[in-house]
């Protein structure tokens, strides 16, 4: 069993208290949106229901509240215009004043709830985590085992070859088949053949199709690149069998080295002297040249010989940037880590700044939404049908249906008579439903000064 120990300094997540400041400032923008919905639109729908009941009852004494809400302050004036028609009095002079529409209301309350969560994902969000020493080591040294473990395979592979040229090189080519299948059996090489001193692929061969090439090698064994263009790069290792006429050829997989990068965090490639990617743990364009000035910077001082392990970049392009050279090899490992997706105390905290953002700008679309489509709508339907041409029918039970309801009977008084309210029969939910009657007020002298307001018939 291997144990490693990495001693860690203790890390702040962030300044000390900071999720203070936005629950306080959290608390304030709700209690704002709160207190104005509240005056725009619920207190003022309550308290025009109860105005309509007493004038849609028989109770015309009393003056009808004009709320400063504009949707219900055109209600309110209907039905005001209703009760001084029907106690014949002059048409009521409805003041202008400053007004404030529940719409607006209600979307400057939401507006307060996502700029919350707007500065809340810049300020807490948008903080960067400071990397301990320890990470960058810990990276450095992930590298350098994939560096080494790409060395040991490709070295292997050419070894391997160079025993079988060793051993069996004086037999005829066709001789040796069943030793290149076995090579080709092994997971590093996609395919192993014998080609001869044209650089024609003999009948000697086994695994896929060869990519190499037909072009001379030279004599001394060795590994190579076959060129830089291509949609797969050919990295193949040969050896001259012991007659000099036949060469041992084997094409390592390229699929199988970058699995073996995937020991390395982050994005892994592999790239040569030219700074052209041959392999990487992810979707890659073969022979693409790496950008990125930090990168570059990092594989030229791999090259050099020296193992490369720093954070670079600023704000959320911050990245721990490792690269490792390749031993015996032109090549190199580059690994780039973005500082955002390490597992750190500062992340954690960003994390879930984002969320509590993200889960406060859908509670404002929410908050918005729903105050339009099941109240400000509505109420918008029953302001528009207040000029008494048309007949009113309720299509809610809740305040805002009462207050429609109450509008209809005002209308059939206009139209009939004083008669009509309070005994009037109202339509409920739709025409073709059974309907109710409202309870008349009875008021001894209809043009006498105004009195107390009395109990409210409920509907």
């Amino acid at each position: 069993m291997l144990l490693s120990v990495v001693r860690a300094p203790v890390t702040e997540a962030g300044p000390a208290r900071q999720g203070l400041r936005p629950a306080l400032a959290l608390v304030i923008v709700a209690l704002v949106g709160f207190g104005l919905i509240r005056a725009t639109l619920v207190g003022p729908v309550r308290r025009l229901r109860a105005d309509a009941l007493q004038v849609a009852s028989g109770n015309l004494a009393d003056r009808v509240r004009l709320p400063h809400s504009s949707e219900t302050r055109r209600i309110a004036a209907a039905i005001e215009y209703c009760r001084t028609k029907l106690r014949g009095e002059p048409k009521p002079v409805v003041r202008r004043r400053p007004r404030l529409s529940a719409r607006v209301a209600v979307f400057i309350a939401a507006l307060g709830v996502l700029a919350w969560s707007g500065w809340v994902m810049v300020t807490v969000g948008g903080g960067v985590a400071r990397v301990p020493d320890s990470v960058v080591s810990g990276h450095r040294s992930q590298v350098g085992n994939a560096a080494e473990t790409i060395s040991r395979t490709v070295n292997d592979g050419l070894t391997d070859l160079r025993s079988v040229a060793g051993l069996n090189g004086t037999k005829d080519p066709s001789a040796l088949l069943p030793v290149v299948r076995e090579l080709a059996g092994q997971d590093r090489f996609r395919s192993v053949y014998v080609i001869d001193q044209s650089g024609v692929v003999t009948a000697t061969s086994a695994g896929r199709p060869p990519l190499r090439g037909i072009n001379v090698l030279p004599a001394d064994p060795g590994v190579r690149l076959q060129d830089t263009a291509g949609r797969v790069p050919v990295l193949f290792a040969h050896a001259l069998l012991a007659d000099g006429n036949y060469t041992l050829v084997a094409e390592f997989d390229v699929d199988h080295l970058s699995d073996l990068l995937r020991r390395a965090p982050g994005r892994v490639r592999l790239v040569n002297s030219e700074l052209r990617t041959l392999a990487a743990t992810d979707g890659f364009v073969a022979f693409e040249q790496i950008r990125g000035d930090s990168a570059r910077r990092g594989v030229t001082d791999a090259l050099s010989g020296r193992t490369i392990g720093r954070v670079e970049g600023e704000g959320r392009d911050r990245a721990v940037i490792t690269a490792r050279s390749v031993d015996d090899l032109p090549w190199a490992v580059l690994s780039e880590k973005p500082v955002r997706e390490l597992s750190l105390p500062g992340n954690e905290v960003r994390n879930g700044a984002m969320l509590v953002a993200l889960i406060g700008g859908l509670l404002a679309v929410l908050l918005f939404g729903w105050h339009y489509l099941v109240l400000i709508r509505p109420l918008r339907a029953v302001a528009a049908a207040g000029k008494f041409t048309d007949v009113i029918y309720p299509q809610r039970q809740d305040e805002i249906g009462t207050i429609a309801c109450c509008l209809e009977i005002c209308r059939q008084a206009l139209s009939d008579g004083v008669s009509r309210l309070g005994s009037a029969r109202r339509p409920q939910g739709t025409a073709t439903e059974e309907t109710t009657q409202l309870p008349r007020i009875i008021v001894d002298d209809p043009l006498a000064e105004p009195s107390p307001r009395r109990s409210r018939a409920e509907v």
